[in-house]
């Protein structure tokens, strides 16, 4: 896989009566979300969400509904190879907190972010890269939109926030070698 300096920012990547299908199914009460202390994986007491994990490191799938999103992702992506995908929540807790840089895995790979409602709570991507000690400066920073995929360089720290407009900020995180 080539390096990837730019951020990819795509609207309406699927038709919109698939996109709309998944998304009730997802923000139903029937789908179901599972608690986590910290969803980055990094050391901070705030990054606290919900995941359902679709695709792990170990190739166990449980994409279900969702394998037409996969396919889009791989075209948009360039890439068949699917390490990881997983879906995230987090919460409204009253202040939009900046929750902890990081990035998803620590070996090269692209990162591919769906999102599955309209929110606050952007993404922020850094210029630092992993393992950049240095202060940190924003490349870009994204305004979460159901039906949008962002692309990028896994290896660039970026985080998010919690949102503030409504109850949760859901998307579908995924990686690709």
């Amino acid at each position: 896989m080539e390096y990837m300096t730019d951020i990819k920012v795509i609207d309406n990547v699927l038709d919109e009566e698939y996109f709309f299908q998944i998304q009730s199914h997802i923000l139903s009460n029937n789908w179901p979300w599972y608690y986590m202390d910290n969803i980055s994986n990094v050391e901070d007491n705030n990054n606290y969400g919900f995941f359902n994990i679709l695709v792990n490191e170990n190739g166990v799938n449980n994409i279900g509904p969702l394998n037409e999103l996969i396919q889009e992702t791989a075209q948009r992506v360039g890439s068949d190879k699917l390490i990881r995908c997983r879906m995230d929540m987090t919460v409204n807790r009253g202040d939009s907190i900046k929750l902890e840089p990081h990035v998803d895995l620590t070996i090269p790979h692209t990162t591919a972010i769906f999102y599955v409602n309209d929110v606050d709570g952007n993404t922020i991507i850094y210029d630092q890269m992993y393992g950049d000690d240095s202060k940190l400066t924003i490349k870009q920073e994204i305004q979460p939109k159901a039906n949008r995929l962002i692309v990028f360089d896994g290896l660039h720290l970026h985080t998010g926030h919690t949102p503030t407009t409504c109850n949760q900020r859901v998307l579908i995180n995924s990686n690709w070698a």
